[in-house]
């Protein structure tokens, strides 16, 4: 018996990631893709009632499952298209009013919040519109609001609209796509001129924003219960919030080839798993 055989889930999540992948790499209209997905499922659904174990069956359902895969891409590209935030001049304005949805983070100079929005002004146009928007500029700009920014703070933000950032060189890491595959909509940058206002606290009542509250609750624990130079390392390797690392100790971690230790991983899971245990 063929490994395949022994675990037929191998083959199918084989078959799908081959199809997510042509359809990464190449440019399909999605269109005849749907069209073709509907007459192999059409045939399949013959074959396997008329020759049950022929070999036109399998390869059917299996032409099936790589056409779902590439289904699946190019819808998910073509929606996230739409939705993209993408500016049509240079220097375009853009104000916005949403909520924190993760903890800023800020590093050296800089700072980066995810905000996601409930309502966009652009060229003159005010629509309701839900997106998840990186804001960035310097950190000198949030230095009277960090007491004030939390998960589920409510802000009015005037900036900027950049385009992502692409690779200057092949094999460089591409953060636009980084951006993308975490549903990142928009990039906004702030500068002397632009507005970012505190207007309120939202409560959140589904799962993952109540996760996100619990996470900032244990922050602010972590924070007042040691001093800033050991919390900002149990911040680090209980809730993968790095931000605040001092760089002699994050630099030491890099020496040492440690640094992974840093970041919540499985081990860590399974530590906290035990002791709850």
């Amino acid at each position: 018996m063929s490994p395949f055989e022994r675990r037929p889930a191998l083959r199918f999540v084989l078959l799908l990631s081959i199809g997510i992948l042509i359809a990464r790499y190449l440019s399909i209209d999605p269109s005849p893709v749907f069209w073709v997905t509907v007459a192999v499922f059409c045939s399949a659904v013959i074959v396997s009632i008329f020759f049950p174990r022929h070999t036109a069956t399998n390869f059917s359902i299996a032409s099936l499952v790589l056409l779902l895969g590439m289904l699946l891409q190019v819808f998910q590209r073509d929606h996230y298209a739409k939705q993209r935030l993408i500016p049509v001049q240079e220097d375009e304005q853009i104000a916005f009013t949403g909520r924190v949805a993760e903890e800023p983070y800020l590093h050296q100079h800089r700072f980066q919040l995810v905000i996601e929005t409930n309502r966009i002004l652009r060229q003159r146009e005010s629509r309701e519109i839900e997106r998840k928007v990186l804001v960035q500029g310097s950190i000198s700009l949030l230095q009277k609001l960090l007491d004030s920014l939390h998960v589920g703070s409510k802000l009015f933000v005037v900036g900027l609209l950049d385009d992502f950032p692409r690779p200057r060189n092949p094999g460089e890491f591409d953060y636009g796509r980084y951006l993308e595959l975490n549903d990142i909509h928009g990039v906004v940058s702030l500068n002397d001129r632009s507005e970012l206002v505190v207007i309120g606290q939202e409560a959140y009542s589904d799962f993952l924003s109540l996760f996100r509250q619990a996470r900032s609750s244990l922050l602010t624990i972590i924070d007042s219960l040691h001093r800033p130079r050991e919390a900002s390392f149990l911040r680090g390797i209980l809730l993968a919030e790095r931000s605040k690392i001092v760089d002699d100790v994050k630099q030491a971690f890099v020496d040492t080839g440690t640094v992974h230790i840093l970041a919540v991983s499985g081990l860590h899971v399974g530590v906290v798993a035990v002791v709850f245990y």
